[in-house]
């Protein structure tokens, strides 16, 4: 088998004036720094989210291979995978046979949505050396939304609130 095929390019080593931004590895790169990217707007933003996840389409479209339905199955068998789906499923479930109308039942499934995304990241970070990218993204957006949640819960006064009057929780 020829050494030119790759199921992804490794990182040239050129001068950083002479990297291709249009190649092989800048597609991957950018395929990657999109999904950390996304992975990070999670905790905060559902549109910023969608937004993010839609762009990271487009670079995977062009670097990553066709998905088969082998791959899908195999995939969709492993536990990482089928736990996501699993939750959203029981949601649906339980959204069934709520006594709300459906507008407020569909609008209460709606984040529930960004769990079905999970396969897509883990057949994606399968072949790609940059999988810790994401973990970090998501782990530090995280700590960083708890910490300050923190500094609002012991500091009252800087707590945004729609009412200026009232500083106190309802």
């Amino acid at each position: 088998m020829p050494e030119s095929i790759h199921t992804e390019p490794e990182t040239s080593r050129v001068a950083p004036g002479s990297l291709r931004v249009d190649g092989p590895s800048a597609r991957y790169l950018y395929a990657d720094l999109l999904a950390a990217l996304t992975a990070a707007t999670l905790p905060w933003s559902t549109s910023g989210f969608a937004i993010l996840l839609g762009l990271c389409f487009l670079p995977w479209s062009r670097c990553c291979r066709p998905l088969r339905c082998a791959d899908i199955l195999r995939l969709l068998g492993r536990p990482i995978c089928l736990l996501p789906l699993a939750l959203f499923a029981l949601a649906v479930v339980g959204m069934l046979w709520g006594n709300s109308p459906w507008p407020d039942r569909l609008h209460g499934i709606g984040p529930l949505v960004k769990l079905l995304v999970i396969p897509f990241l883990v057949y994606h970070f399968q072949r790609s050396q940059r999988g810790a990218w994401v973990f970090g993204a998501f782990l530090g957006s995280c700590t960083v939304l708890m910490v300050l949640s923190w500094i609002v819960l012991l500091t009252p006064g800087l707590k945004l609130d729609r009412d200026p009057k009232t500083t106190a929780c309802r």
